[in-house]
C-alpha cells in the first residue's frame, strides 16, 4: 500500500471515528453540564467534518493550495459553533418533547379515571347490573385511545430529562423526577442502567435532604430506592454496571450503619446556632447600613433639591444598591441554610419593605411568621411603620406539579392573593423600571455591536496579514532562482566561449568537457530558471537590451523583447553551442569565430547580460517590497478603523452611557422637590426609629461601620485599563507587519548586493581569457583589459560596501547565522554537482587547502591579488599574445591558458568562492522565509489572545458595568417607592410621576 492510499484510509477512519463520537455524544449527553456536552459535540463534529473536508480536498487534488489550508481554520470554527448550538437545541428539544408527551399521558390517564369515577357516582345501578366495558352500546359507540404514548425514545432521555433536580431540589421536583423514572422503567424494563441511574438520583436527593435537616419532614419510604438495585441484579450486567452496583451496595451498608448509631445532635445544634448567629449578625449589619444610606439620601434631598446639589447624589444610589444586593443575598442564604428558623423573617420582611420596596415578596413571607407571645414586639417588627399596610393571609400553597418550585424562591403565581394597592404599586414600579432600563439596554446593545464589529475586523485584519505573508513567502522562495540567473548566464557564456575555442583548435578532450557542462547548463536553464522567470515576469519588457550579432558584423541588431522570449532565445543559442560538432574538412575557424550563436554569448557578456537579466532580481525584490508597502497601508487603515470603533465603544461607555444615567438620576431625584420638608422629616425620623429598633434588639452598635463592604472604587481604573489593553492590541496586531516589512526590505537589499558578486566573479574569470585572446573581431584594442579592471573595481567596491553598509543597507554582522562563513575556514556548496569532498588540492599551482578554504572575504581578496598580478604580467608581456585570426595562433593561446598556473588556480578558486556566495544568499533567503513564518504564527497568536481578551473585557468589564447600572436603576426605583402612601396621596405631582413615570418640565 502506497502513501496516498494510507492517507486516504486515515482520512476516512478519522472522519468516521469523530462522527461516531459526535453521534454518541448527541444521543447520550453523558455530562450533567449542558455547556460541556455542547463543547464536546462541537469538537467531535468539527474534527469529523474537518477530516471529511480534508478527504474531499485530497480527492479533488487541491491539498497543495494555501487558501484551502487557510479556509480550513475558519471552516473548523464555523462547524464547531454550529455543533455547539445544535447540541444545545437538540437537548432542549428532547427535554421539552419528553415533558410534553409525559403531560399528555398524565392527562389521558386522568380522563380515563375521571370517566370511570363519574359513571360510578351518577349511575350506580347500571354499574351494578352490567360492567361498563362489557356494554354493547359503549363497545360500538365510544372511542378510546388505542396506542400507548411512548414518552422516551431511549432510556438516556429519561436520565437527562431528570437533570433539573440538580438545580431544583424541592420535594415537588423530587416527586416529578420519581414519576419520570417510573415511566422510564415501565417503558424500558430490561435496561439495568436505568435502575442504577434512578437509584443514584434518589440517593443523591436523600443525601441532600439529610445534610440540610429536611429528611425528618417526610416519610423515609419516599426516599427508599434499594429495591431498584435488587431488580438490577437480576438483569444482564457488564463490568461497569457491576462496579456501580457494588458502589451502591456500599452506600446502602453505610446508611444502615449510620441508622444504627445514636446521633448526638446537641453538638451539631450548637455549631449551627453559632453559624446562624454569625450570618444573622452580618445580614442585619448590612440591613442597618442600607437604612442609614437611605436616611442619608432623604436628609440630603430635604436639605436641597437644587440641580447643582442633586447631581452629587448619584453616589448615594450606588451605595444603596450595593447594600440592598448584599443584604438581600445574605438573608436568602440564611433562609436556604436554616429553613426551619423562622425568627429571621422578623428582620427580613421589614428589610424587604423598608430597603428593597418589595411588598409583594414581604406579603408572601409574612404567612410563615410564627405567633409570639409578645405581640407588641411582633407588631414593631412586622409592620412597616405605616409606610404600607397589608393583611397577612394564608398563601395558597404552590402546585405540587411545579418543576421549578424551590423553597423561598420568587413565585409570582400568588399575585392574585395580594391586595389591590400592592398589585397596582408593583405594576407602576415595573413600568418605571422598564422605562429607565430600556435606554441602558439600547446603549449596551450599541456597545456590543461595536465590540462585535471590532472583533470581526480584528480577525479580518489578521486573515489579510496572513494571506499577504503567504504571498510574500512565496515570492521570497522564488528569489532562490532569481539571484543566480545572471551568474549562471555568465557561467554559460564562459562555457560557450571555451567550447568554441575547443572546436577551433580541434581539442576533443576539452570539447567533451565543456559540452557536458553546457548540457548541464541547458537543463538548469530550461527546467528551472525559465519557469521562475515565466511565473514572475512573463510579459515584462526590461529597460535595457541585448545585442544580436549577425554574421561577421557584431552589432547588427538590438533585441527589445519580453524577458521570457529573450530567455528562450538564450536557451536556443545554448542548445546550438553544445550540439555543434567539431570542424570538418570543408570548414575553417571563421565558421566558429563568426558564428552568431557563439558570438551572442561573448558579445553580451560585456555588461548586457547583467543589465538585462539582472532586472529579474530587481523586479522580484520590488514586487515583495510593494507587497509589504501595500500591507503597511492596509495595517494603517485597519488600525484607524479599529481605533474608531474603540473610541465609539469608549464614548458609549464613558460619555453617552454616563450622560444617560446621570440624566435619569437627576430627573428622578429632582421630583423629590414636590415632597415638603415636613414630610421628609417624618420619613427620616421613621427610618431613624427603625435603625434604633434593629440595633437595640440585635445588640449592634448604631455607629458601627461595615468594614468588608466595597463599592468598586477601582471600577473606573478597570475600565480605563481595559481600553488601554484594547489600544495595545490595536498597535500589537500591526507590529509584526511593520517589523517584518522593515527587516525583509533590509535583507533583500543585502541579498541583492551579495548576489552581484557571482556574476562579477564569473565575468572576471571569463575576461582573463579574453585579455590573452584579444579577439579583434569582437573587442577594440585593449577593451578586455578595461572591462576586467572595471569588474575588479566593482567587486572591490561591493566588498567594501558589504563590510561597512555604505550601499544603504545592513551588514553581515546583523546576521549571526552567516558569521561562521565570514570568520571561519571552510568549504560550502549548495547548487554545484560536485561536493567539497571531491576537491583535489594541488600545491604545484598554488591551490592549497589553506588557501581554498579561507573565509569568503579573505578568499576574494587573495583571488583579486592573483588577478592583478596576472594583469601586470600581461602588461609586462610575460604571456604570449598573438592575433586571434588563425587556427595555429588560437591553438597556442588556448594551450597557454589551459596549462598556465594562474588559470588553473583561478578555475579551482572560482568554485569555492561561488559556493560560499550561494550559501550566504541561501541563508539570507531562509532568514526571510523563517521571519515571515514566525510573524505569521505571531499574528495568529495575537489574534487568538486578542479575541479571547476582548471577549473577556466585553463580558466581565463592559457588560458588568451596564449590569451594575441596571441594578442601580432598580435601586433608584425602589427608593422612589419608599415614600409612604399617606404622603404620596398628598402630593399630586409626585403621585403622577409614580403612576406615569413621566418627569415634570422644569
Amino acid at each position: 500500500m502506497d502513501v496516498k492510499n494510507i492517507q486516504f484510509v486515515i482520512y476516512n477512519l478519522l472522519g468516521f471515528i469523530f462522527l461516531f463520537l459526535a453521534y454518541s455524544q448527541l444521543k447520550y449527553q453523558p455530562f450533567y453540564s449542558i455547556q460541556v456536552n455542547n463543547y464536546r459535540f462541537g469538537v467531535y463534529l468539527s474534527l469529523g467534518s474537518l477530516s471529511l473536508y480534508t478527504l474531499v480536498i485530497y480527492i479533488l487534488k487541491k491539498n497543495s493550495s494555501q487558501i484551502v489550508a487557510d479556509v480550513s481554520i475558519f471552516f473548523l470554527f464555523i462547524i464547531f459553533f454550529i455543533g455547539y448550538y445544535y447540541n444545545n437545541y437538540y437537548f432542549k428539544k428532547s427535554v421539552n418533547r419528553v415533558y410534553k408527551r409525559y403531560t399528555e399521558k398524565v392527562i389521558i390517564n386522568n380522563l380515563r379515571k375521571n370517566s370511570s369515577d363519574e359513571e360510578l357516582d351518577y349511575n350506580p345501578e347500571k354499574m351494578k347490573k352490567l360492567n361498563a366495558y362489557q356494554s354493547i352500546e359503549r363497545i360500538t359507540e365510544e372511542k378510546f385511545v388505542r396506542n400507548e404514548i411512548k414518552v422516551f425514545k431511549n432510556y438516556y432521555e429519561c436520565e437527562f430529562a431528570c437533570r433539573f433536580i440538580r438545580n431544583n431540589r424541592d420535594i415537588d421536583a423530587f416527586n416529578l423526577m420519581k414519576k419520570l423514572f417510573e415511566e422510564g422503567i415501565n417503558q424500558f424494563k430490561h435496561e439495568s442502567d436505568l435502575y442504577i441511574i434512578a437509584w443514584f438520583y434518589i440517593n443523591s436527593m436523600r443525601t441532600f435532604y439529610k445534610e440540610n435537616n429536611l429528611l425528618q419532614k417526610y416519610d423515609k419510604e419516599l426516599f427508599n430506592a434499594d429495591y431498584l438495585i435488587s431488580i438490577a441484579l437480576e438483569l444482564k450486567l457488564g463490568m461497569r454496571k457491576k462496579y456501580l452496583i457494588n458502589l451502591a451496595e456500599n452506600y446502602m451498608e453505610m446508611m444502615k450503619r449510620e441508622n444504627l448509631q445514636i446521633d448526638n445532635s446537641s453538638n451539631n445544634n450548637i455549631e449551627d446556632t453559632i453559624k446562624f448567629e454569625d450570618l444573622k449578625h452580618h445580614a442585619i449589619t448590612l440591613h442597618i447600613m442600607g437604612l442609614k444610606e437611605i436616611m442619608k439620601l432623604f436628609d440630603k434631598l430635604k436639605s436641597s433639591t437644587n440641580p447643582k446639589d442633586v447631581v452629587k447624589y448619584g453616589s448615594c444610589i450606588s451605595k444603596i444598591c450595593k447594600f440592598q444586593n448584599s443584604a438581600y443575598s445574605q438573608y436568602r442564604a440564611i433562609l436556604r441554610q436554616f429553613p426551619e428558623t423562622k425568627d429571621i423573617l422578623y428582620n427580613y420582611i421589614p428589610f424587604l419593605i423598608d430597603v428593597m420596596s418589595k411588598e409583594d415578596e414581604a406579603c408572601r413571607y409574612s404567612s410563615s411568621i410564627p405567633n409570639r407571645k409578645n405581640s407588641e414586639r411582633s407588631s414593631s417588627k412586622v409592620s412597616s411603620n405605616d409606610i404600607v399596610t397589608f393583611n397577612v393571609k394564608k398563601v395558597n400553597s404552590m402546585s405540587s406539579n411545579s418543576i421549578s418550585s424551590v423553597p423561598f424562591s420568587e413565585d409570582y403565581s400568588i399575585m392574585s392573593g395580594l391586595g389591590k394597592e400592592i398589585r397596582k404599586k408593583l405594576n407602576y414600579k415595573n413600568t418605571m423600571i422598564k422605562k429607565f432600563i430600556s435606554p441602558i439596554k439600547d446603549c449596551k446593545f450599541r456597545m456590543n455591536i461595536s465590540g462585535l464589529l471590532f472583533i470581526i475586523i480584528f480577525a479580518i485584519q489578521t486573515f489579510v496579514n496572513i494571506t499577504m505573508f503567504n504571498f510574500a513567502e512565496k515570492k521570497v522562495t522564488d528569489l532562490n532562482y532569481s539571484i543566480i540567473i545572471t551568474g549562471s548566464i555568465m557561467e554559460t557564456a564562459f562555457h560557450a566561449r571555451m567550447i568554441s575555442s575547443s572546436i577551433m583548435t580541434n581539442d576533443d578532450e576539452n570539447y567533451k568537457k565543456y559540452k557536458s557542462l553546457l548540457q548541464r547548463d541547458s537543463e538548469i536553464h530550461n527546467d528551472i530558471y525559465i519557469n521562475s522567470v515565466s511565473k514572475t515576469m512573463d510579459n515584462y519588457i526590461p529597460q535595457s537590451f541585448l545585442i544580436v550579432p549577425v554574421g561577421e558584423y557584431s552589432y547588427d541588431t538590438v533585441e527589445l523583447n519580453p524577458i521570457t522570449d529573450s530567455y528562450r532565445k538564450l536557451i536556443a543559442n545554448l542548445q546550438f553551442t553544445f550540439n555543434r560538432e567539431m570542424l570538418n574538412e570543408k570548414e575553417n575557424i571563421t565558421d566558429i569565430l563568426y558564428e552568431p550563436h557563439f558570438r551572442y554569448f561573448i558579445v553580451n557578456s560585456k555588461s548586457y547580460f547583467d543589465n538585462y537579466f539582472g532586472e529579474c532580481l530587481t523586479a522580484s525584490r520590488e514586487d515583495i517590497e510593494a507587497n509589504f508597502t501595500f500591507l503597511y497601508f492596509l495595517t494603517i487603515i485597519f488600525d484607524i478603523i479599529l481605533s474608531l470603533l474603540a473610541v465609539a465603544i469608549a464614548y458609549t461607555t464613558f460619555v453617552d452611557f454616563k450622560k444617560l444615567t446621570n440624566k435619569t438620576f437627576f430627573n428622578v431625584l429632582r421630583t423629590f422637590r414636590f415632597i415638603s420638608k415636613d414630610h421628609m422629616e417624618e420619613i427620616i425620623n421613621n427610618y431613624n426609629k427603625k435603625i434604633e429598633i434593629l440595633t437595640k434588639d440585635n445588640e449592634i452598635d448604631k455607629n458601627a461601620k461595615e468594614e468588608t463592604m466595597s463599592f468598586n472604587k477601582f471600577k473606573n481604573i478597570a475600565l480605563i485599563l481595559s481600553f488601554i489593553i484594547i489600544f495595545i492590541f490595536i498597535v500589537l496586531i500591526g507590529v509584526p507587519v511593520l517589523d517584518v516589512s522593515s527587516k525583509i526590505q533590509k535583507t533583500l537589499a543585502l541579498l541583492n548586493q551579495s548576489s552581484d558578486r557571482h556574476s562579477i566573479l564569473k565575468g572576471i574569470q571569463m575576461y582573463t581569457y579574453e585579455v590573452l585572446n584579444n579577439d579583434r573581431s569582437i573587442f577594440v584594442l585593449n577593451e578586455p583589459i578595461r572591462i576586467i579592471n572595471n569588474l575588479i573595481y566593482k567587486l572591490e567596491k561591493n566588498q567594501k560596501e558589504l563590510k561597512n553598509g555604505l550601499y544603504g543597507g545592513p551588514t553581515f554582522e546583523d546576521y549571526p547565522s552567516i558569521s561562521k562563513i565570514l570568520k571561519e575556514n571552510g568549504c560550502y556548496r549548495i547548487y554545484s554537482s560536485d561536493s567539497c569532498d571531491s576537491i583535489i588540492y594541488n600545491s604545484d599551482y598554488g591551490f592549497s587547502k589553506e588557501l581554498g578554504t579561507l573565509p569568503i572575504n579573505e578568499l576574494i581578496m587573495e583571488y583579486l591579488y592573483y588577478v592583478k598580478n596576472f594583469i601586470s604580467d600581461v602588461e609586462d608581456e610575460r604571456y604570449v599574445k598573438l592575433p586571434f585570426t588563425n587556427k595555429e595562433n588560437i591553438k597556442i593561446l588556448f594551450d597557454q591558458e589551459l596549462n598556465d598556473n594562474f588559470f588553473k588556480l583561478q578555475d579551482s578558486l572560482m568554485d569555492n568562492m561561488i559556493g560560499a556566495i550561494q550559501y550566504i544568499d541561501q541563508e539570507l533567503i531562509n532568514y526571510c522565509s523563517d521571519l515571515i513564518e514566525n510573524k505569521k504564527t505571531e499574528t495568529l497568536e495575537l489574534m487568538i489572545i486578542g479575541i479571547v481578551t476582548l471577549i473577556f473585557i466585553d463580558l466581565l468589564v463592559l457588560n458588568k458595568i451596564f449590569e451594575g447600572k441596571v441594578k442601580e436603576m432598580k435601586a433608584l426605583v425602589s427608593f422612589v417607592f419608599l415614600i409612604p402612601s399617606s404622603i404620596v396621596n398628598k402630593n399630586d405631582k409626585y403621585k403622577r410621576f409614580l403612576e406615569t413615570s413621566q418627569f415634570e418640565d422644569y
